[in-house]
């Protein structure tokens, strides 16, 4: 017993002289601490509507466990780190968005589900498989820039304060939105040969969000733009490249939805649904670099982790007639300790 006690100590302490690191272990855990936060710019408004969005400014702390470098499972502890009731409220809803993802509160499991059966049962089954569920909140105020309608019912007719209603320029329209996204792809690795790490992927993508809108429609006698809530859907299908390595990982892609469509989120479920036939495309990419062993010896590693997203979504009408546009971006830093 004391020697097959001694054994587990040597591996897990990484003393043993041909592996000085942890990262060569197949099994790794690590601790990161860091933080981050996602900027939205709500896209075409004309000289109608003006917006300014706020997301959450999030700070977090991981306990992670990786198999071949890949995250598994992971416990999550979050904060934000300014004290304000829009900020309470993005926690709140990230909080939320952590649960539907886990089903053990603060435990995620990543999706990575193949990796995890091939590594216990020693195969080498469809592991380019992936799925990535993402989400971002936002607090916004759009201040209406030129007297406007607000609609909320049928848009081809309707009665003042209940369908629709008037309001004065610098009028502000408070809401909340939420970015959801869902990916299904398998991802083919090494396809250049000559360029190690990588990789395209094909596959599927749902995504939906909210705003105020204004789209270039007019009424009462078409002298005052209509302004609406709207909720946007998008599905289709995604394509990918990247490269991953040890320190770096870039990933773009494309999004070009077969399904579309952008709906009044009404107040009076009797009135008719108001939407239009839409075509949606995104395009995005992030860029994540690790400075690998800022310090380490032979119990553990330490990395500094910075990275940056970008996402663009084009709505289109009617032989490309621009309605709309959308622009995510964000950044993150954090250090992990690997042990």
């Amino acid at each position: 017993m004391l020697k097959n006690l001694l054994i587990f100590i040597t591996l897990f302490t990484g003393l043993h002289a041909d592996n000085l690191t942890r990262k060569k272990d197949d099994v790794q855990f690590s601790i990161e601490l860091g933080a981050k936060t996602d900027f939205w710019n709500p896209g075409v408004s004309g000289n109608v509507l003006g917006y300014d969005t706020e997301g959450l400014l999030l700070g977090l702390g991981k306990f992670k466990v990786k198999i071949y470098d890949t995250e598994v499972l992971s416990l999550e502890k979050f904060q934000t780190f300014k004290s304000s009731t829009n900020q309470n409220n993005l926690l709140a809803e990230y909080q939320d968005d952590k649960k539907h993802e886990s089903t053990i509160d603060g435990v995620r499991l990543s999706l990575h589900l193949m990796k995890m059966i091939n590594y216990f049962f020693d195969k080498d089954w469809l592991t380019g498989l992936n799925y990535e569920y993402n989400t971002r909140n936002f607090m916004g105020v759009g201040t209406l820039l030129q007297n406007s309608i607000y609609w909320y019912g049928n848009i081809n007719g309707g009665v003042l304060n209940r369908d629709y209603s008037q309001l004065e320029k610098g009028n502000k329209l408070l809401f909340q939105t939420k970015f959801a996204g869902h990916k299904l792809f398998y991802q083919f690795d090494n396809i250049v040969t000559s360029l190690k790490g990588s990789y395209i992927s094909v596959g599927a993508f749902d995504e939906t969000w909210s705003k105020p809108t204004f789209i270039g429609d007019s009424g009462l006698n078409g002298e005052l733009p209509i302004i609406f809530d709207s909720n946007y859907y998008s599905k289709g299908i995604t394509v990918g490249m990247g490269i991953t390595t040890n320190s770096l990982d870039i990933k773009t892609y494309v999004d070009y939805g077969l399904d579309n469509s952008m709906k009044i989120i009404q107040k009076d479920s009797s009135s008719v649904n108001y939407s239009k036939d839409i075509t949606m495309y995104m395009m995005g990419f992030s860029v994540n670099y690790r400075f690998a062993d800022v310090y380490s010896n032979r119990l553990f590693n330490t990395d500094i982790l910075i990275g940056t997203n970008m996402q663009y979504s084009k709505i289109t009408e009617d032989q490309n007639k621009n309605l709309d546009a959308e622009t995510l971006y964000g950044v993150n830093f954090g250090i992990e300790v690997t042990f």
